[in-house]
Parts: C-alpha cells; structure tokens; sequence
C-alpha cells in the first residue's frame, strides 16, 4: 500500500506540473502545485520499505529517490530559465513510476496461492491503468493550456487513453470487484460523463487559443476518475493484505497438524514430505496454469477475429463484432459471376472422396490467387460451384463488368492448362454465367453468419451459367 501511495502522489503531482508548465507558470497552478509537493513529500518520509535498484544510482535508497525529486522541483520553480516543457515533466516522473511498478510485477512472481494471484494481478494492472490515466489528465491539460494538440501530441494522447482503457479491462477480468465498485461510484455518474465530454473534446475539438480554467477542470475530472481507481486500488491492497494474512494462519495450523503427525507417525516422514512437495507443486502449476489458460483465450479470441474477417467483408464482420446490427445494403451496379465444372458429377464417380477434395482445392486455390489480382468479392462456393461480386461490399459503378469480365479471361486461360491428376488426359471444362445489375447484400443466420446476394441479377447470372456453353 505505501508502494501504490508513492505511486498515487507522484502521478498527480506529474499532472499538476505539466498544467504549470503548459500555462506557462499560471499562479493559480503553482498553489496547487505547492499543496501536491507537500502530499507527496508526506508519503515518500513515511515509507518503512524501499526496492532494490543497484543499476539506478538515484533508486539506492529513499534519501537519494527524494534528493533528485527536490533538484526537479528546484528547475520547475525557475521555469524561465530552465525552459523545462510538458515531455520532458512526463518522462521525468514517468520513468520513476515505471521502475516502482517493475517492482510490483516482480513481487507478484512470488506468489504461490492462485486466489490471491489474481488479485494481485488486477492490483497490478490497476496501476498500470492508473499510470497511463495520470499520464492522459497531464497531456490532457496541456491541451487546454496550450489551445490544442499537433499532431504527434495527439497520438501521445490517444495511446496513452487506449493503453489506460485496456489495462482497466484487464484488471476487471481477474477481479470482479473492480467492475462493481466502478458501476456503483463511478459509471454514468456526472465526472464520468464530464470526463467521456472532455476527452471527445481533445480528440475532435479544438480552442480558439489557450484555457487554462478549463485545463484545471479537467485535471479536476480526472483527478476524481483516478482517486476512484486509488480507491478501488487500497482496497485490493487490503484483500491481498488479508488473504496474505490468511494464508500465514492456514499454514501455521497445517505446520501444528504436521507437527502432530510427525510426532505420532515419524516412521512415515518421508512420505509426508512427499505429499507437501506435491500439494505446493500442484498449486503452483494450478497459478501457472490460470496465466496460460487467459494467454490462450487472448490468441483464440485474435484467431476468431481473424477468420470472421476473411468469411465476411471488413466492413460487415467489424460491425459484427461491435455487436451491431448489420442491415441489408441495396447496390444499383454490381456484375456476378457464376461457374461450375462440366461433367463434376461424372468425375467424382470415377474418384475418391479424397481426390475429389484434392481437385477442388487445387482448383479453388488458382481461382483465389487470380481474385486477389481484381477488384472482386469471393461471395462463396457449394460443391464445384463458385460465386464472385464486383461492385460490392466496395462500390465500383464504373468498373465493375470490366473487372469481372478480365477475372473470368484470366480464368479461363488457367483453367485451360489444368487436368485432373488422379485421371490420366483428363482435364477440367468450366461453365460461366455473368450478369449486371442491381443486387440486395446482407447477412444471414447468427451462429454461422453468410454473407448473400438477392435480386434478379442473381438469379439471371445463375441461369446464363447453368444453360451455357460448355468451355
């Protein structure tokens, strides 16, 4: 708890210098400044523990992390000399905040109870939410301070807010409590809309020159925001303190029985040590376990992602994954393309179901290599039979027959040089069918969602492939 204190004094008194130095030394600022020097000084004299940091000169001991505090607080003070700005206030606390929680992420490796594991990781990703939010209100009052962001000051902004907003998903998934408390005090409450308005604001907004009152109502808003988080932060301290607490009282009184069984039964000592081995060894694998079992549903959840991605177009299977409703889209030129191969029912009574599988994915990989050349869709394919859209989901009024038509030359021309392996001299015929038009797209079915044409020109091109001539 003193760690995440220290933590918690120096992100605000950060924010408060950086509103400062953006201000270009706003007196209002500088009192504000004066009161956060005086917290954090409190809590950095009180601290009865400190990390272990030989490499960092000014991290040896508590004395010498405070002496190069005041030696920073001494140039912000002479601001006009020392031309200090906004980047370099960040770094400079940032980069001692980062070396504090490394600590906290290496204590956490002792951990040995998968329980209290979990809550030390949403301790631990708390802070790391809190850290990036604390770096979000700095740069977020330089915006208003300075009247707006450049470019590269905006993209600073925006990883810091997305980092912040991730690391707080996180903690809530190994920490159900965190998602109760935020609900209870902080969600739909007026700082979080004050705090959603502000941030839409920098992201979109800009000011006719620098404000400096709204700059302090936003490191306001967001100082309410981080003291929720510190609120929730002490009490997940608190849990781990207990369950620590517990854990030493569960494993005093299993010390007194085996005491007592060592005693009774000394005969069956090595037994007992064999046990105690494997009970500890399976918890340990238990913890490491839960660790790998979240790795492993983070790759699942990307591979979903990505295979939607290729069944749907981009546009329908990010809306999909929103969970937004994806409504029929009305196209007024689009060409389609049909084709099937001639004799496929023959063939495939002449081969195994193994070699008719090898023919097709022969087939269907040439035909996939050649629509990555065009400006074409792969709608689907049932059996031997291939459907591909130009003009849809990416409109293309002018181009679309051309695109089509150049596609089926191209596979025509492929197709013209492949055989069947599996049958000796014989090779494959193709029907085509296309047709331009107007078409209907949508999506159909939930748990295995299709991307479908309807209208005439469909059914049209359907017709002209079943009844053509034979290639």
């Amino acid at each position: 708890m003193e760690t995440g204190n220290v933590i918690h004094r120096t992100q605000i008194e950060r924010g408060t210098t950086a509103l400062y130095v953006s201000s270009k030394g706003d007196l209002t600022v500088w009192s504000n400044l004066q009161k956060a020097y005086a917290e954090t000084d409190l809590v950095i004299s009180s601290l009865t523990q400190w990390g272990d940091e030989p490499d960092i000169p000014h991290f040896l001991t508590v004395d010498t992390y405070f002496t190069r505090i005041k030696e920073f607080r001494s140039q912000i003070a002479d601001l006009q000399r020392t031309n200090i700005t906004v980047p370099e206030v960040i770094k400079f606390y940032s980069d001692d905040n980062d070396v504090i929680i490394k600590w906290v992420g290496r204590r956490i490796q002792f951990s040995k109870s998968s329980e209290l594991w979990k809550t030390l990781m949403g301790y631990y990703m708390l802070i790391l939410s809190k850290e990036q939010a604390g770096v979000e209100r700095a740069l977020g009052s330089t915006f208003y301070a300075q009247g707006g962001f450049d470019r590269r000051q905006l993209l600073d902004y925006l990883e810091r807010k997305i980092l912040g907003k991730s690391y707080l998903e996180r903690c809530q998934e190994y920490s159900s409590k965190v998602k109760t408390y935020l609900e209870n005090n902080y969600l739909g409450g007026s700082t979080d809309v004050d705090v959603q308005r502000m941030r839409d604001e920098i992201l979109y907004g800009a000011l006719n020159g620098s404000d400096v009152e709204t700059g302090t109502l936003w490191f306001s808003k967001m100082t309410k925001f981080l003291n929720v988080l510190k609120a929730i932060q002490d009490s997940l301290a608190l849990d781990t303190v207990n369950g620590l607490q517990e854990e030493v009282e569960n494993m005093t009184d299993a010390l007194i029985e085996s005491l007592c069984v060592m005693v009774v039964a000394l005969i069956l000592f090595p037994l007992v040590i064999i046990a105690v081995y494997r009970l500890t060894s399976r918890i340990q694998a238990y913890a490491q376990n839960l660790q790998e079992r979240t790795r492993d549903l983070d790759v699942e959840r990307k591979r979903s992602e990505t295979l939607l991605f290729e069944l749907l177009p981009a546009s329908v299977a990010q809306m999909l994954l929103n969970h937004q409703d994806v409504p029929p889209v009305s196209y007024p030129a689009v060409t389609v393309f049909f084709s099937d191969i001639v004799g496929f029912t023959a063939i495939c009574s002449r081969s195994t179901p193994m070699q008719v599988i090898d023919m097709l994915n022969s087939l269907y990989r040439m035909f996939d290599d050649i629509i990555d050349t065009f400006d074409v869709y792969k709608v689907e394919t049932i059996g031997d039979a291939y459907m591909v859209a130009s003009g849809l989901p990416r409109q293309n009024v002018d181009g679309h027959a051309s695109e089509m038509a150049a596609m089926a030359l191209e596979v025509r021309t492929k197709l013209s040089v492949m055989t069947v392996q599996h049958l000796a001299g014989e090779s494959l015929r193709m029907r085509i069918g296309m047709n331009s038009g107007p078409v209907v797209a949508g999506v159909v079915g939930h748990k295995m969602p299709r991307y479908c044409l309807f209208g005439d020109t469909v059914n049209v091109a359907s017709r002209m492939e079943s009844t053509s001539l034979r290639e």
